[in-house]
């Protein structure tokens, strides 16, 4: 099956992964919105906020660029590489920022390290869309999925109270 074939055969699922995460983005402002008056406002809130946040925004915008009629590898590698290297600057960002405040090793690892991997493997999966091979495909829906798991449980946790259970 060619590359053209397989991301017909795919287009179901990045309308489903497209709509998951939109839905979940607006919860996450709704969330947001609820505990506003709950909690004080430490840094471990904003890092869970901005991380939910992005993470969900990068698996939207990702599954709408293979979402592109026509089915043209290319413009949809370009556009995966390009949302790869935006999200690998903004995770890197958070990382940092996360970095210095008082996460565990873990959650560092799951919260801000696992964002920061997957847009690694965006970006190669982007290349390889480029390059006209089916595993571009695949690698980019494990990218989405990782992004919408780690926006899910950093939103869950922002809702719970806007902090992070301590391990």
């Amino acid at each position: 099956m060619g590359i053209n074939a397989t991301l017909a055969a795919w287009q179901e699922f990045f309308v489903v992964l497209a709509g998951v995460a939109a839905v979940l983005l607006g919860l996450v402002f709704v969330g947001e919105s609820i505990q506003s008056g709950n909690h004080v406002r430490a840094g471990r809130h904003w890092d869970l906020a901005y991380a939910s946040a992005t993470s969900l925004f990068y698996a939207l915008v990702i599954a709408l660029a293979l979402l592109i009629p026509e089915g043209r590898p290319i413009a949809q590698g370009v556009l995966v590489v390009g949302f790869g290297l935006l999200g690998l600057e903004s995770s890197r960002g958070a990382f940092v920022t996360a970095r210095s405040g008082q996460w565990s090793k873990p959650q560092l690892a799951f919260r801000f390290v696992a964002p920061l991997a997957a847009m690694i493997v965006l970006i190669v999966a982007g290349l390889v869309l480029i390059a006209g091979w089916v595993p571009g495909v695949w690698l980019t829906a494990g990218a989405a999925f990782a992004q919408i798991t780690v926006g899910t449980q950093n939103a869950w946790d922002l809702l719970l109270g806007g902090t992070a259970p301590s391990d």
